[in-house]
């Protein structure tokens, strides 16, 4: 029961895209060295003798029956299952993908000669194509260029309270808070110093107009880089089929709102790409209750479920791909309460794209946007929409 519930959750894994995340290689091997584990024999005895010494004086340990990694049904089960893993994770194009090829060959020729030169030959071109767009793909962008362990600071500039004769200060500045640059600490991305982890902004030291700017660029360069891996991807050099396709592209997206996650355009950017290239349809249930609830940007249980759920075929027009764009900037506000292009836009695709109680959603986007950030562009938006 516990090899097929862990089975079971490598399966529901890699279904929901992490064949197709940054580090997939790390998954596919503890996938196929638990199934290794099956028939490995486990030593009893020198379990029991490890516990007679605890045990009172002429008391022998009670030893399980015996191991049933030997059985033959056991056995069988591995061999399909280890043939499956190695078949559809030789088509990925990933880290170490010429010794998983090697494995999953030595794996053939390991049981039967003349049908592992059969298979070996039939998979050997999905093996290449991968490999290809590996090469390919490095590149196009690598992971030193995207930062990955990047913190997901603010833009630079936006903790600014104050800019004197052309001097900006990042974070509270005089106040002696820390901002961006104090959190992220020395040597990160955002020119923290060396001394005691904290920087320039947690100081409250001035940036000249120089350091700020470089800092700017810095920013820019960075995630252009993150914008050119998903285009690349939406290009789907794989030749993915639409599900798969669509799982590889979120993926490029999520892991870069990890990295970005206090910048909008980056959250608008996913939503947009949900709403018009998503290609698939949220379940029935999801879109009722999405409909009233996903409005609501603290709700993250149904944002994530809307994000999560499962895909059927369908177009743009039955509404699973705006349900999908919707969750997507919940999810994004809740990490930005106050910004206004995401609170915007969850409303127009509300008001356009979904029907029903959806008319009456758009408008509580935008008063719970106001209650939170009573700006006065918030105020405009809202005017604008209840007249409508």
């Amino acid at each position: 029961l516990i090899r097929e519930k862990v089975t079971q959750a490598y399966e529901t894994a890699l279904e929901f895209g992490a064949g197709f995340a940054q580090n997939n290689h790390l998954i596919w091997k503890r996938y196929v060295n638990f199934v290794k584990s099956w028939t490995e024999p486990v030593n009893y005895s020198a379990a029991a003798m490890s516990l007679a010494s605890w045990m009172p004086q002429g008391s022998v340990p009670v030893l399980p029956p015996a191991d049933p990694a030997h059985d033959h049904s056991t056995s069988q089960k591995q061999l399909a299952q280890l043939r499956t893993i190695y078949q559809r994770g030789v088509t990925h194009p990933m880290t170490g993908l010429d010794q998983f090829w090697q494995e999953y060959e030595a794996f053939e020729r390991s049981h039967s000669d003349s049908l592992g030169t059969i298979l070996v030959a039939e998979w050997l071109p999905k093996y290449q194509h991968a490999r290809s767009i590996y090469l390919e793909r490095n590149r196009v962008w690598t992971v030193h260029e995207l930062k990955g362990g990047r913190l997901a600071v603010p833009p630079v500039g936006c903790n600014v309270e104050g800019a004197v004769a052309g001097v900006l200060t990042s974070g509270m500045g005089a106040m002696g808070g820390t901002g961006a640059a104090g959190v992220v600490g020395a040597g990160d991305d955002f020119g923290g110093e060396a001394t005691g982890g904290a920087g320039a902004a947690g100081t409250g030291k001035p940036l000249s107009d120089s350091e700020y700017m470089a800092q700017m660029e810095d920013e820019r360069v960075v995630l252009s880089k993150w914008r050119r891996r998903a285009g690349y991807e939406r290009t789907n050099p794989e030749r993915l089929s639409a599900t798969d396709h669509a799982s590889r592209v979120r993926a490029s997206y999520s892991e870069e709102v990890c990295a970005f996650a206090r910048h909008p355009e980056v959250w608008y950017e996913w939503s947009q790409w949900e709403l018009l290239h998503g290609g698939s349809v949220a379940a029935s249930t999801v879109s009722n209750s999405a409909n009233t609830s996903d409005a609501q940007p603290s709700n993250q249980g149904t944002a994530s479920a809307a994000m999560i759920t499962p895909a059927k075929a369908g177009d743009a027009k039955s509404g699973g791909n705006a349900i999908r764009a919707v969750a997507v900037l919940g999810l994004g506000m809740e990490s930005l309460p106050d910004s206004a292009l995401l609170a915007q836009a969850q409303a127009e695709i509300l008001e356009r794209h979904l029907g029903g109680e959806s008319k009456v959603a758009c408008i509580k986007v935008l008063e719970q946007f106001v209650k939170r950030s009573p700006t006065t562009l918030g105020f405009v938006l809202l005017q604008r929409l209840v007249r409508r």
